[in-house]
């Protein structure tokens, strides 16, 4: 059964590259009010980062994403 893999935003955890599961490189920061919201290339691959902690443009950083953060769920046909 196709499914599609959904991480929120906001349960992706920066932390240094050194210990991150996955790296990528900052391409935007836009300062939302509350949050930052980070574009980050992993990999060829855009991800969506919202954070309170704001990373330089061009800066390498490390992610976490805690398993319990992992959402599985049917892939909705268009």
């Amino acid at each position: 059964e196709p499914v599609q893999v959904v991480i929120r935003p906001e349960d992706v955890q920066i932390m240094p590259p050194s210990v991150g599961m996955l790296t990528g490189l900052v391409r935007e920061v836009i300062f939302k009010g509350v949050h930052f919201e980070m574009h980050v290339d992993v990999e060829g691959k855009e991800w969506l980062i919202h954070s309170t902690q704001s990373q330089a443009v061009g800066a390498h950083i490390g992610m976490n994403v805690r398993p319990e953060d992992i959402h599985i769920m049917k892939k909705m046909e268009v």
